[in-house]
């Protein structure tokens, strides 16, 4: 596990860093390894980003420790952080290891105990599963095994000064460690006290305060197997679980719903010592909720209301985020942070005006991604001779490349039904579904002209494929990657399937267009709209669109492929025909209802 400087200090880097449990002799060197690595997962730097840390300022090391293997684990507080003068303890308990219980996806039971030497066991709440009603546990720890962890507890917060978050663990012998302890943040809110005015019937009522206070703001909704991207600073987030994915956002939003979640997991600490008001265990009433609904919450008093209640909340909520911005600037942000080349469309995006680390990458990520589109179209390399051209009714060129012999039988060209590729076979079942249209959608006027100069006319030098260039498939029995220049935009799509979901993944990017730039962005809200519904998680920036599908079983990943398929057909040349919103609240409406005619 990790042990790096200031971790569990000021800071608490809860969940930041990764713990490997059950490692073997023979693997501890990669175990290390990972651990040392996470210091640099995305997680990690946006939290340190936040919180103003240097990376220099946490150095790890790595503790080896022997693995026990308990009947029961969990975590304890010292003090109830919401309730600090009500002299109590919180205990959260689960069977076995509590791995899943701090990373927010499984319930745990509670036990509320008097906070002195020798505590009693004042209340018990068991975890029940919403499904059936029935209770998670067959079991639960000795109410003598519970005083004991709250005596020890006790003493080890009176030792160190302070009150302490506390994991735990208790060996079928009975025998207690205490695994990991930290300083147990608890912070005051001015609003706690203070009764809310008006009449109002709130929308939804209960769950469970993590951090107190209110917030204003519109709805998001964000999937569990999505990867969270914030379509608006300080929106209130609403999820079915605490993950600790979610670090990446919590310093921008204006709060957090959670329907389950654990109020030990990391997600909770975090949220505690970022000051977010936060409610779990709301319930499934949580998704009555659409998204873009404005929300005003009282976390204090876990009331939820539709609509705006509270005027001057929203500017405030606004203002803790931005307050929360430190030391993003200095010399040290400019060298390394700071994106100077934003548009890579511009007459200044040149080399020589890279002025940070992140300039430098961004150039190289756009010329790679042109070198992809424009590999082996001009260079005789000894790999051309695995690449064959795929005999299809599309009007566009299209060669396939074979990495692994996933090619049943080659010949001059290709019958795609001859490619045992599993990702490969689902995109195209899309893409040859016979309802949906191909043919070039254009300016009529414009027919005659040569290629080139109705690329040059119609906006196609914003991209590096011509209409006469090839199109590539790279595919393996479970891989493909799919490089496409459809006249005036490009759409890039790589994908694993196979029959591990930890596995699999879609990665979709789409940019670019003929029409003007207000259209475009109607078709990348087409797209996105469509991504959304089909149970993507999206980023949309004008009109590049980027998109991913995770974690699904190899049925859900093979429907999703097929999907993009008919998407990328259905959107061929679309910005030219949306002209006002109407028009694309039209077109994804019949997109979603299969017909796929009407874009022709």
């Amino acid at each position: 596990r990790s042990s790096a400087a200031g971790e569990d200090d000021l800071f608490t880097f809860a969940g930041q860093f990764d713990t490997e449990l059950n490692v073997l002799e023979s693997d501890l060197k990669q175990a290390y390894k990972k651990v040392l690595a996470s210091r640099f997962t995305e997680r990690a730097v946006r939290y340190r980003i936040h919180q103003g840390i240097r990376e220099v300022e946490t150095q790890m090391a790595v503790l080896f420790m022997p693995m026990i293997e308990p009947e029961f684990s969990g975590v304890i507080y010292t003090n109830d952080p919401l309730r600090p003068d009500s002299e109590n303890m919180l205990i959260n308990t689960v069977q076995g290891l509590a791995q899943d219980m701090v990373k927010g996806k499984k319930q745990a039971d509670m036990f509320l105990l008097s906070r002195e030497e020798n505590p009693k066991i004042l209340k018990t709440i068991l975890a029940v599963d919403p499904e059936s009603s029935n209770y998670v546990y067959s079991s639960h720890p000795l109410k003598s095994v519970l005083k004991e962890i709250g005596r020890i507890s006790f003493q080890a917060a009176k030792l160190s000064g302070h009150e302490m978050d506390i994991e735990w663990a208790v060996q079928k012998d009975g025998r207690l460690w205490l695994l990991q302890g930290r300083q147990l943040h608890i912070k005051e809110d001015k609003d706690i006290r203070k009764r809310v005015r008006g009449k109002k019937i709130p929308d939804l009522e209960g769950g469970m305060t993590i951090f107190p206070g209110r917030a204003e703001g519109p709805a998001e909704l964000i999937k569990d197997e999505q990867e969270p991207v914030l379509e608006q600073k300080g929106s209130i987030v609403i999820v079915e679980q605490a993950l600790p994915q979610l670090a990446s956002i919590l310093p921008d939003i204006g709060a957090l719903i959670v329907e389950k979640g654990n109020p030990v997991g990391h997600l909770a600490t975090l949220a505690r010592e970022l000051s977010v008001p936060c409610l779990f265990r709301t319930g499934k009433g949580v998704w009555l909720f659409k998204q873009g609904d404005i929300l005003s919450i009282d976390a204090t008093r876990r009331k939820i209301y539709r609509g705006s209640r509270w005027s001057a909340v929203r500017k405030r909520v606004l203002s803790r985020i931005d307050s929360k911005k430190r030391r993003i600037s200095g010399p040290l942000y400019k060298l390394i942070l700071e994106l100077n080349l934003a548009n890579p469309y511009s007459s200044g995006f040149k080399p020589k005006n890279c002025r940070s680390v992140h300039d430098v990458i961004r150039f190289i990520h756009e010329m790679a991604v042109r070198s992809m589109f424009a590999f082996g179209d001009r260079q005789n390399r000894p790999w051309r001779r695995n690449v064959i051209p795929i005999d299809t009714r599309i009007p566009i060129k299209i060669k396939l490349l074979d990495l692994d012999g996933s090619v049943i039988k080659k010949g001059v060209k290709l019958e795609p039904a001859l490619v045992e590729s599993i990702p490969f076979q689902a995109l195209w079942k899309g893409i040859s579904d016979p309802e949906v249209i191909w043919q070039k959608r254009t300016i009529r006027t414009m027919g005659f002209m040569p290629a080139d100069f109705e690329e040059q006319v119609m906006g196609g030098t914003k991209g590096p494929r011509r209409p006469r260039d090839t199109n590539y498939f790279i595919v393996a029995k479970d891989y493909l990657n799919f490089n496409a220049r459809f006249i005036y935009h490009y759409a890039l799509i790589d994908a694993v399937v196979g029959p591990w979901p930890e596995n699999n993944y879609i990665n979709f990017r789409f940019r670019g267009g003929g029409a003007n730039e207000a259209n475009r962005n109607r078709r990348a809200d087409f797209l996105e709209s469509v991504l959304r519904f089909s149970g993507f998680g999206v980023d949309k920036r004008g009109d590049l669109v980027t998109s991913w599908f995770r974690y699904n079983s190899q049925k859900n990943s093979e429907k999703a492929l097929e999907m993009l398929g008919r998407l990328m057909a259905c959107s061929r040349q679309l910005d030219m025909l949306l002209v006002n919103d109407e028009m694309v609240k039209r077109y994804i409406d019949q997109f979603l209802s299969g017909n796929f005619k009407a874009f022709a």
